[in-house]
């Protein structure tokens, strides 16, 4: 094999393996993945080191949840480049009471021109 052809499967290689990092992309699947990483009734501090390590960025914040109350919560979220031009983003917001999780929201969705 030439030395382009080396290179190229190299990089395509990289390319499988961290398209295998990121989490699931279907709604479904993601939020059954979190709910899994995540469950209710994890306490804070394990649920920020949880999300940290699956590449997310975690801020402890003040959002409404369901029925409209704000409440103490972790707003994480992350994203990934896929086709070119557009970006993945998954989201996930764990409400916190009494330092737990006590309900989950998540979301995927693609940006992009």
């Amino acid at each position: 094999m030439e030395s382009g052809g080396a290179a190229l499967a190299v990089i395509c290689t990289v390319i499988a393996a961290l398209a295998g990092c990121n989490p699931p992309a279907g709604k479904e699947a993601f939020a059954a993945a979190v709910h899994e990483w995540v469950p209710t009734g994890t306490g804070a501090d394990d649920a920020i080191a949880t999300m940290i390590a699956k590449g997310f960025g975690v801020d402890r914040t003040m959002t409404k949840n369901a029925a409209g109350v704000e409440a103490d919560s972790l707003y994480c979220d992350r994203r990934a480049a896929e086709f070119l031009v557009m970006t993945r983003e998954w989201r996930a917001i764990f409400w916190l009471t009494d330092g737990r999780v006590s309900e989950t929201s998540t979301d995927t969705f693609v940006t992009g021109p």
